[in-house]
């Protein structure tokens, strides 16, 4: 466990920082451009700060909170840079240190700092290695008031009977544009609400998976502009599929499709959920009253299923980490290698390329067809992140205050700094990649079902891919009453505690 160091208190100014910087127009960085970590190097680095006019502290009323601990408990966060390892999924917007000189690191210390010294309390930022939430539920079992609040994977989080209901908790106001509406409407239950996703927070939009393409190689396969195509509304399940199988050739000639070829498609068994979305299958519905409804066997699932189990099965096509000698290294060195023609993955992946020799570009996950009305998205379960308020917290009201305090600071400061100069200014190498981030964020699918995986219904697409198995139908009926029976449970649960 890690506890971070408190520092002296020291006044920060109230002006919070805002970027209008621009994306980079093509190639990886230049020398002396943002280090691994966000970093900014040159000397001109100050001159992307600019002050607005909006001050989160006028919406709220004053408060002394008198010198409490703010305790939270959330994920570590690795800043080290490794092409061969997953770097960029934890929890490193919630508290710094120091001021280091990166972007994100000096934002959160510069929010922290204010919040501290106009409400007169102090962040206690506990980060584990990994499962926050097991932590936290060993706590909350026991009765003891040990964390505030916890940040963890949504999928961890889906045990609401461990926090207080967010709509019950005082200086709290979930419907702020600063915290994500559609995950209020998806994620409640009874219409109640337990878990929360807002600015405050970053690692939900590094878990938002897109596809990465490599410029280099779409161009020797002379596949057009993508980026017209996704603007059509072409971009859909069977022109990927068409483009990707260009992509796999045994280019070491040893008469082996491995790790060391080339591939149309880099990927993991969790995609096939991915594409699944992407093709508008949904498990839950909801009904009058709030609560899921499953609804993911019908035609639709089942025309979805048929494309995407093609895809996902091709093992011509798909260098996937689950098949693969060393896992997600494979993967990320294939991409980084021009090896690798597609790359379905999370954004904070895409943050590790921020050095590759390269051109790459970001486009949303491909429709199942023309006609479907939106390309749509949603997250890793695990590398992801909501906020809750354990229910064994003595101070709620109290911390429900501190989370608006936080989230409202964090629109016009750590949002902006992500957007505007991590994604937009490091990360993107071209305006049409920032445009498709645009169409990606703006619809990302939140399944209750899904999520909580009630009577194993949330893994069965996965379960059919690694047994090799096309069998929705069967697959669903072995599962449909065990599911059934755990959502009426979950059900009655919620009830008692409303």
């Amino acid at each position: 466990m890690k506890k971070m160091k408190r520092l002296a208190a020291v006044l920060i100014v109230a002006s919070m920082l805002f970027s209008g910087a621009s994306c980079s127009q093509g190639g990886k960085p230049a020398d002396g451009s943002p280090d691994s970590s966000g970093a900014d190097t040159s000397t001109d680095a100050a001159n992307t700060e600019e002050e607005t006019e909006y001050r989160y502290y006028e919406h709220l009323p004053a408060k002394d909170l008198g010198g409490m601990e703010f305790r939270i408990i959330s994920r570590i966060t690795d800043k080290g840079h490794d092409a061969q390892q997953y770097t960029d999924y934890g929890n490193d917007e919630i508290d710094a240190e120091e001021l280091d000189g990166s972007q994100i690191n000096d934002t959160v210390y510069k929010r922290n700092r204010e919040l501290e010294e106009r409400y007169n309390f102090s962040f206690n930022s506990i980060q584990l290695d990994k499962n926050p939430m097991a932590t936290v539920r060993q706590s909350v079992l026991a009765g003891s008031d040990d964390f505030d609040a916890v940040v963890d994977g949504i999928g961890a989080m889906c045990d609401y009977s461990m926090y207080y209901p967010l709509d019950d908790v005082g200086g709290l106001d979930l419907f702020a544009s600063c915290w994500d509406q559609n995950v209020n409407s998806s994620l409640s239950i009874g219409k109640k609400h337990y878990i929360a996703v807002g600015d405050m927070l970053t690692l939900d939009k590094k878990g938002t998976w897109c596809m990465l393409f490599n410029k280099k190689l779409a161009a020797n396969y002379q596949l057009g502009c993508l980026y017209d195509l996704v603007r059509a509304g072409s971009w859909t399940m069977d022109a990927f599929y068409s483009m990707a199988r260009q992509g796999s050739s045994d280019i070491n000639g040893d008469g082996v499709q491995d790790e060391s070829d080339a591939w149309g498609f880099l990927t993991e068994h969790y995609n096939i959920n991915i594409l699944m979305f992407g093709g508008k299958a949904r498990f839950a519905i909801k009904d009058e009253n709030d609560y899921p409804v499953l609804d993911i066997y019908n035609d639709r699932t089942v025309a979805v299923f048929e494309k995407a189990f093609k895809i996902m099965s091709d093992r011509d096509l798909c260098l996937n980490m689950g098949w693969s000698k060393n896992g997600p290294a494979d993967c990320l060195k294939a991409f980084a290698e021009d090896r690798g023609l597609f790359y379905m993955t999370g954004i904070g992946t895409a943050m590790e390329y921020r050095y590759m020799d390269s051109d790459f570009g970001i486009i949303p996950i491909p429709k199942y067809d023309e006609a479907q009305d939106n390309y749509y998205t949603t997250l890793s379960k695990f590398n992801s992140a909501a906020i809750g308020i354990p229910k064994t917290s003595t101070a709620p009201d109290d911390v429900g205050f501190i989370l608006q305090a936080t989230c409202m600071a964090s629109t016009h400061t750590l949002k902006s700094t992500f957007y505007n100069i991590v994604l937009h200014g490091i990360i993107i190498r071209d305006e049409e990649s920032r445009d498709m981030l645009d169409i990606i964020f703006a619809n990302r699918v939140f399944d209750i079902i899904f999520i909580n995986n009630w009577g194993g219904i949330g893994d069965i697409f996965t379960t059919l891919l690694t047994s090799n198995s096309d069998k929705l139908s069967s697959m669903y009926k072995t599962r449909e009453k065990s599911a059934l029976t755990a959502i009426s449970k979950a059900i009655e649960k919620y009830q008692q505690l409303a």
